[in-house]
């Protein structure tokens, strides 16, 4: 039986020497996308499939993500009755006062038809509620 030469050079390093080429992906450049660059126009269809995108994904911290509690001028209205009886709004004169903090909700919305006259205390509020 014929003895193998005892390989010394690049033991520990991550090609041996080969660079690129014999790192076990074949021949297609690399893993993964590699390769599919401005030219990939025949990758496109196998993107599309599995819902890659090309270019520029970004990063979007959840930190930076808020929610809003938002409540709309017609669940006001619906609910006055009940409101009133607990005493979570007051009705002064013709208006009733109504505190959206006290309520539990930052923003008023403008959807519903109203019919009677508000005082509304919000920190934010929508164009067609105003």
């Amino acid at each position: 039986m014929a003895s193998k030469k005892k390989i010394r050079r690049f033991r520990g390093s991550r090609t041996c020497g080969h660079g690129k080429d014999h790192r076990g992906h074949g021949d297609r450049g690399g893993t993964g996308l590699a390769g599919s660059g401005k030219r990939a126009s025949h990758k496109l269809s196998y993107f599309q499939n599995y819902g890659i995108t090309l270019g520029k994904r970004g990063f979007a911290s959840y930190k930076r993500k808020r929610f809003v509690k938002a409540i709309n001028l017609d669940s006001i209205e619906k609910g006055l009755n009940k409101l009133l009886k607990e005493n979570r709004i007051e009705l002064k004169e013709d208006f009733y006062v109504v505190d959206l903090a006290k309520l539990g909700y930052e923003k008023l919305l403008g959807s519903g038809k109203v019919t009677k006259k508000y005082k509304i205390i919000a920190s934010l509020i929508s164009k067609s509620a105003r």
